[in-house]
């Protein structure tokens, strides 16, 4: 098979960069266009890896030196496309009917690592729909790709290397796909997650229309992406307030994850200063797992105000989001080490995935690949409210004690006014009006921060 040849090609010339001087670009884009030739699970592959690569090892984007991981972004969004009478043999298969006489397609949305999406306007209802069809060979593809992962973790001269620098276990990326490349689980996530949010009128998710384990039809909602220069800061704020709810109310009320939700994943709706968020893309979910569901309360509040006066706190709940496999005390050794010698600050975002990953090194461990994608969720958050917004990340050390009274003085009040005004997000409110009232008493007058973009929050 062509897929084979392209990763024997790959691990030549990845080999050869590896051991490059001075790194070629031309090689680079050879690796780049061999990865998009090696087939659709080498292109989610990367994709998978990719942000959990940028978080492990604090990589920026925008640094010169990181071209290479910039490059390597192009996977998300220009990927090999296979052809038009393929998605109409497939429609034709699937639902036993023909597709030009139901659809005119309007334009290609996009062509992703498993699928490609188009817009399409029905000629039953003059509607406008998303359908995604499937890449063809999937399956050959990942059971090819299984046995990759079974010889890294088996051969004997490279398990030590990929265990040290990818702690993170590899299979799990094997499991994601199977279930991914079956749209049903796909509409089953997106029917879950439209029940949740039918009636908050600030999320939009799109409506089912048809479903076969290849093909998903859906309703096409229009948007914008969150990084149009048209969008004022005061408005970003908005966006990604609510983006911020979406994700804690995720995780606290529905223990349910939408595990993709890069830039491309999702969009922004602005009419008459009405904000919305519509999500795409549901493919890759799953529930939190059931050791942290129990102290997601204490996590989020220990390592908000964490400090070398709640190591212990710190220490106890790392334990815990790395389900106990390595000791307090060792983790306690840890925030030391990153604290002394890393001079990393508790209020960086890196420092909790630092933390894990060296944790996992030290004891030869592979951690859940689903905590570290929860994690990464929250790092790009953060990085996005450090462009746009005033975020603790922004401030020294020694001002982070006055970020924690600014917050619970105003900014979580100004959060919790704007979900009452709109009726949205109530069940999360009430854990909100819990931690404010247990955190209250670490307020006191600061002027550290100016809120005047703040004001009205809640007033569209």
């Amino acid at each position: 098979m062509i897929f084979i040849y392209n990763y024997i090609k790959l691990t030549l010339w990845s080999t050869i960069y590896y051991y490059q001087k001075d790194k070629s670009e031309i090689i680079r884009k050879i690796i780049i266009n061999t990865i998009k030739d090696s087939g659709c699970i080498a292109i989610k592959f990367s994709q998978w890896l990719l942000p959990k690569i940028e978080s492990i090892y604090n990589i920026n984007p925008h640094d010169p030196s990181y071209e290479w991981f910039r490059e390597l972004e192009e996977l998300y969004d220009n990927c090999n496309e296979h052809s038009i009478e393929y998605t109409y043999q497939i429609y034709n298969e699937d639902f036993q009917t023909s597709f030009q006489k139901e659809f005119e397609i309007d334009r290609l949305i996009a062509s992703g690592s498993i699928g490609q999406v188009y817009k399409a306007k029905s000629k039953i209802d003059n509607k406008y729909y998303a359908i995604k069809c499937l890449h063809p060979n999937l399956k050959n593809q990942i059971t090819f790709f299984e046995i990759i992962i079974w010889f890294l973790y088996n051969c004997p001269i490279l398990k030590n290397y990929v265990k040290y620098y990818l702690p993170i276990k590899l299979t799990d990326f094997i499991k994601d796909f199977r279930i991914q490349i079956n749209l049903i689980n796909e509409a089953n996530n997106c029917l879950k997650f439209g029940d949740f949010y039918k009636d908050n009128d600030k999320i939009i998710i799109p409506t089912l229309h048809k479903i076969s384990e290849r093909m998903i039809i859906m309703s096409y909602e229009e948007g914008i992406k969150y990084e149009d220069s048209s969008i004022d800061e005061y408005t970003m704020n908005k966006i990604f307030i609510l983006m911020k709810l979406f994700i804690k109310n995720n995780e606290h009320i529905l223990n349910f994850i939408h595990g993709d939700l890069h830039k491309g994943n999702w969009k922004v709706s602005i009419h008459d200063n009405d904000i919305k968020l519509i999500i795409y893309d549901f493919g890759f979910c799953w529930y939190l797992p059931e050791f942290l569901i129990d102290h997601l309360h204490g996590i989020d509040n220990t390592f908000f105000k964490a400090s070398d006066d709640t190591i212990d706190e710190f220490a106890y709940y790392s334990h815990i989001i790395v389900n106990k496999i390595c000791s307090k005390e060792e983790i306690k050794k840890e925030i030391e080490y990153i604290r002394n010698t890393l001079k990393l600050s508790y209020n960086n975002p890196y420092f909790l995935i630092t933390l894990i990953i060296n944790t996992m090194r030290r004891n030869k461990k592979l951690i859940d690949s689903y905590v570290i994608q929860s994690i990464i969720v929250h790092n790009q958050l953060y990085r996005s409210l450090k462009k746009y917004d005033i975020s603790e990340s922004n401030v020294e050390e020694h001002d982070y004690k006055e970020i924690v009274s600014e917050y619970y003085k105003r900014r979580i009040l100004d959060i919790i006014n704007y979900c009452d005004t709109y009726d949205i997000f109530q069940q999360y409110v009430l854990i909100l009006k819990k931690e404010y009232e247990e955190n209250k008493h670490l307020v006191k007058e600061s002027k550290l921060i100016n809120y005047d973009s703040l004001k009205n929050l809640a007033i569209s």
